[in-house]
This record gives C-alpha cells, structure tokens and sequence, in this order.
C-alpha cells in the first residue's frame, strides 16, 4: 500500500512539474526598450521599458498585452494564438512611421506573432506609392 501511495504522488509531482513549465513557455513575459514615443491603437506612448505579455486564458487564443514597466500605462493591443514552441527566434516591434508618428504595425516573437491592421488613413498613404519608412526593436529575452 505504501509503495502505491508513493508512486503515486510521485506521478502527480511529475505531472505537476511538466504542467508547469509548459504553461510558463506560454505566458512568457518579453521586455523591450522603445526608445522613441509611439502609437498602438490610437493611444499615444511614449519612449521607455515596456513588458509584453499574453494575458491569462483557457484557451490558445490570448489577448496581448503592452504594459510600461513603471506601471503607469497599458494597453491590449490584439489577439494572437499561442503557440508553445520553443524555437531560438529573436523577437522583434516593428513600427512604421505614418503622418509623423511611429505607429506599431508587427509583434514577433518565438511563441506568437501580432499584425496590427493600418488604420484607413495608413492605406491611403501606401496607396500613393509612398512605401513607410519601418523601424525594427529588438525584444530581449
């Protein structure tokens, strides 16, 4: 009888454990340095540390989070499936700059990647043949 009691929670350690890091692969938390003011989704941010975070979910779809690291600011920025890959791929912010403003159009990282749709105004500017200029911010890991 012992030696079922303890297989068996020695089972449910093991279980535990790899439960465990599965889901830390998936709630990763990213920081990156943006060293210019920016705009997600209509709001303004400005230049500084920021966390980038799948937010908590039953299911693979998350809504991503961009947070200031001084907690003053956040913001959904969109929904991206998650995926538990461990795959050595640098992430990366990709902004375009757009009527004066750098606006965030790309989150790429080894877990999920975000497109940002361009707001009407955005499509406008494309449509004129006048390409964006795009700046690329390493996330660190």
């Amino acid at each position: 009888m012992k030696n079922v009691l303890r297989v068996g929670l020695l089972f449910l350690g093991v279980l535990f454990a790899f439960g465990a890091t599965g889901n830390a692969q998936i709630e990763r938390q990213y920081t990156v340095h943006i060293p210019f003011d920016f705009t997600v989704r209509g709001k303004t941010m400005r230049s500084g540390d920021y966390l980038i975070t799948p937010l908590s979910g039953i299911s693979d779809l998350r809504a991503i989070e961009l947070r200031d690291r001084s907690g003053s600011d956040a913001r959904v920025i969109g929904q991206a499936t998650i995926s538990s890959s461990t795959l050595n791929k640098e992430g990366r912010l990709v902004f375009e700059q757009r009527s004066g403003q750098w606006l965030l159009s790309d989150v790429i990282t080894a877990g999920y990647t975000l497109r940002l749709a361009p707001k009407a105004s955005a499509t406008a500017q494309v449509t004129l043949n006048r390409k964006p200029e795009a700046r690329v911010v390493t996330i660190d890991r």
